[in-house]
């Protein structure tokens, strides 16, 4: 059984093993731990045929590095038709090196992505969490904030509530609070029971369910915490 190619430089970590009628590997991605499904050879020849167009060729990058479009491109549909714009979950909104991008709409910012800097190699993709990284940091920029523990760690912190953003999702409405402890780090709460006040600070305690990135911003996300109200010295 084979990895997929975009993960096949990684270090791997223990053996195989099965879970929900598919075979995983857990693999070391820049001192992150994730798991990677495992393909038999009758998928990976399915996955990459010997004349399968590149992903270089697939995302433009044969005619050289791509232009990222980045703002309220909302009302602008007929404008990204006209260059030629594509949209990829990666990405956004992007435009080929053989587009001309004129005029630009105010609010509009542009960034270059080249090949080079979200491939390994110089053949496959980097993992989504990585690109994600990187296409943030150039459209956002650097966050100070780091992922804290590891998936499933428990983990307690004195964290500092920013923002609470309230929510209606399918389940009703939520609270998702955004947090930070002194080092600047950003952790994430989703509950519908408590909604915390924003300025206050509180003691924390929650197991770790993700790391995400949000333009630019690395985030913990935490559930099942248990919180208390940190009393003024």
């Amino acid at each position: 059984m084979k990895l997929a190619k975009n993960y096949q430089q990684y270090e791997t970590i223990g053996e195989p093993y099965q879970a929900h009628q598919h075979w995983y590997q857990k693999i070391n991605i820049n001192g992150q731990i994730t798991e990677a499904r495992l393909y038999t050879d009758e998928e990976y020849e399915k996955m990459y045929p010997p004349n399968l167009i590149s992903v270089k060729e697939q995302l433009g990058f044969d005619k050289g590095p791509i232009t990222l479009i980045e703002g309220n491109t909302a009302d602008l549909k007929d404008w990204l038709n006209n260059i030629g714009a594509k949209f990829h979950k990666l990405f956004g909104w992007y435009v080929t090196a053989d587009e001309p991008i004129n005029p630009i709409p105010e609010g509009i910012s542009l960034y270059e992505l080249p090949w080079e800097k979200i491939s390994t190699n110089n053949k496959y993709l980097r993992p989504d969490q990585e690109i994600d990284e990187i296409v943030s940091s150039m459209k956002f920029g650097t966050s100070p904030s780091q992922f804290v523990g590891e998936i499933g760690e428990k983990i307690s912190k004195i964290v500092y509530i920013k923002k609470v953003i309230k929510l209606n999702t399918r389940y009703g409405e939520t609270n998702m609070h955004i947090m930070e402890d002194f080092d600047q780090n950003i952790y994430i709460w989703m509950t519908g029971s408590r909604m915390l006040v924003e300025g206050q600070t509180y003691s924390i305690f929650g197991t770790v369910k993700s790391h995400d990135v949000y333009k630019g911003e690395k985030r913990t996300v935490l559930v099942r915490c248990q919180i208390q109200l940190m009393k003024e010295k």
